[in-house]
């Protein structure tokens, strides 16, 4: 039995097939895991999802910020931007099924027996590998228990930036979305900036940097994410970067 993991496959059904021929993948044997961003941009999502969902047991993903805003947009909060080719999705009688299948999705998955993380943007430094647990688990607790309209309302926001600012559950699930699915620098005080898409300059004294160079409290443990296209495939100190920018016609 082999552990696969993918990166962002955004509606690239054809890539995605194409590269598990390549490794042989067998869902009999083999278990496959995604960071997310199943759909939106890529030209197949909804043959995505029905693949996804047809290997069952043998696969398991985490939700990305473009699966969130699928569920926004179905639930009516958010419109389909320019570019998003997810249309497809909404369109399909079953809509409703992919929604709640989506919904069933966690923020981060961890693999105790291998010591790894599965995640989409990544793990915010100042949270140890129990809080993270936690903090996904508390997203989807509340995405079950509350009315869909009121959750997705209220996550939808760039502040706080910074979990010690958060004042109540509202704003800690904004953070918490926010960090597992759209994180990349963070300030030296912990906050999350989200205009700087850039490949990291390293320089010494900046007042941002990349989430994982202020990781600390879970540094044994491998987290493996995406998100990030311009860092592109990326291995340093057990933080692997595997989105390689495939909907923008890369490998």
């Amino acid at each position: 039995m082999s552990d696969y993991v993918v990166g962002d496959i955004q509606g690239c059904y054809d890539s995605l097939i194409a590269l598990l021929d390549k490794a042989h993948f067998n869902p009999k044997k083999d278990h496959l895991y995604c960071v997310g961003d199943l759909i939106n941009r890529g030209p197949k999502s909804l043959q995505t999802l029905e693949f996804l969902h047809s290997l069952g047991d043998s696969v398991s993903t985490v939700l990305g910020n473009h699966d969130i805003h699928l569920m926004s947009c179905y639930h009516k909060l958010q419109t389909l931007k320019k570019a998003d080719t997810a249309q497809e999705v909404l369109n399909d009688p079953s809509a409703s099924f992919w929604i709640d299948w989506l919904s069933q999705q966690p923020l981060m998955r961890y693999n105790k027996e291998k010591n790894f993380i599965i995640c989409h943007a990544g793990i915010y430094p100042q949270w140890s590998t129990t809080q993270a647990l936690i903090y996904s688990n508390f997203f989807l607790e509340s995405l079950k228990n509350h009315k869909p309209l009121i959750l997705f309302e209220k996550i939808y926001n760039n502040k706080p930036n910074n979990f010690i600012s958060c004042s109540n559950d509202a704003e800690k699930l904004c953070f918490i979305v926010n960090a597992f699915t759209r994180m990349r620098y963070c300030s030296n005080e912990g906050g999350l900036d989200f205009s700087n898409k850039n490949f990291p300059n390293n320089k010494k004294g900046s007042l941002l940097n990349p989430w994982f160079f202020k990781r600390k409290v879970h540094s044994s443990t491998k987290i493996i994410f995406g998100h990030w296209s311009s860092l592109g495939l990326y291995h340093s100190n057990n933080n692997i970067c595997i989105d390689t920018g495939c909907v923008w016609g890369k490998e």
